[in-house]
């Protein structure tokens, strides 16, 4: 008798011991679940606007070399608490498509009801980037130093100087910020919109500039790059605020044009005709600030010489060609001297005249 009552006893508290494991583990489970339900998940798309002055429209020759405008594949979005700007909800979108309104990505993102700063920016640009990414105002993009083996192109600099580092062009960072979004308590996905109630435009925060300027030798030009100082060194995201430090200077390749080009028809001379040119990006001219604009050019004749040429160009940057169009036209004329003739020596062989040998040949 004692034997069954032991045995009921068992079972009972192993039947006991099962319901609290069981009750435990769905205490758990809904206290560590991630809850996603179609209330807190919002549906998010951004058209691109492509219209980039010197990039997709207003060039200033057809003739010339264009930049390659590559189009963002991934867009990273983000909610940010109002207090701290911390970021607590984020997502890449790669859901891409088009329509008569033009190109977007799309996707959804995570969050509860609340009001929120609003970052969306395209993700994994070759040379901006991005720093204090995790919180709304800090955020900010940048460049970074050259390469060492760029200083190849670059004659006149002495590597290790203690002078402004030397930083590549941005690359084109398209960027949509909203200060304040209100996401509703809904039993519903819903879409997260503008303030007018529209979908949101990423638009790029860098500008392109078209450079030109004339050379005179160019046939002996093997390559030739340039230094641009006094424009921005980074911008904030949140309100695209250019910042002016540290100061930088921009490295840019440039291209030759001219001799094959020449239109003699329309009186046009291989000089008159022959420059190096580009197209290069900046984050902006820096407003209302004393600053001089000086551009260098460093050429690496066919020969081995090298040239350096420095000019200022500052008053240029109040120009209505510049102002309006981005082109920034140098009306001076660089000389590239021509390699220096070889004379004489063990490799240069010379022949005043044939003369004719006669001779018997035995067979």
């Amino acid at each position: 008798m004692k034997r069954v009552k032991s045995e009921e006893r068992r079972v009972k508290n192993g039947v006991l011991c099962t319901l609290c494991l069981l009750l435990v583990s769905v205490f758990a489970s809904c206290e560590h679940r991630q809850l996603v339900e179609p209330s807190n998940v919002h549906y998010v798309r951004v058209y691109l606007d492509e219209q980039i002055q010197n990039v997709t429209y207003g060039f200033y020759s057809e003739d010339r070399l264009k930049p390659q405008h590559r189009r963002p594949s991934v867009l990273r979005v983000a909610l940010c608490e109002l207090a701290s700007g911390r970021v607590v909800a984020e997502r890449y979108l790669q859901q891409s498509g088009e329509d008569e309104r033009g190109y977007y990505l799309e996707g959804h993102i995570t969050a509860d009801a609340g009001d929120y700063h609003l970052m969306v920016y395209n993700f994994g640009t070759e040379s901006t980037l991005i720093r204090e990414e995790h919180t709304y105002r800090l955020a900010e993009a940048y460049t970074n130093e050259i390469a060492s083996h760029y200083y190849a192109y670059l004659p006149s600099v002495r590597v290790g100087a203690s002078e402004a580092p030397i930083v590549y062009e941005p690359d084109h960072l398209f960027l949509m910020t909203q200060d304040r979004i209100h996401i509703a308590p809904t039993d519903r996905m819903d879409t997260l919109r503008t303030d007018d109630g529209d979908y949101f435009t990423a638009s790029t925060c860098v500008e392109s500039y078209y450079i030109q300027v004339r050379i005179k030798g160019i046939e002996y030009v093997s390559t030739a790059a340039s230094l641009l100082t006094g424009l921005a060194a980074s911008t904030t995201l949140h309100n695209r605020s250019m910042q002016p430090e540290p100061p930088v200077r921009i490295f840019f390749e440039m291209n030759p044009s001219g001799r094959e080009n020449v239109d003699k028809r329309a009186g046009g001379t291989e000089e008159e005709d022959a420059v190096i040119y580009t197209t290069f990006n900046t984050f902006g001219k820096l407003p209302e600030v004393e600053t001089e604009y000086t551009v260098t050019f460093d050429f690496v004749t066919t020969d081995g010489r090298t040239q350096t040429e420095t000019m200022n160009i500052t008053p240029m940057f109040d120009t209505p060609e510049v102002m309006e169009n981005k082109w920034i036209i140098i009306d001076k004329e660089i000389v590239i001297a021509p390699p220096p003739k070889q004379e004489g020596g063990g490799l240069s062989p010379e022949v005043d005249e044939w003369q004719d040998v006669n001779t018997d040949l035995q067979i």
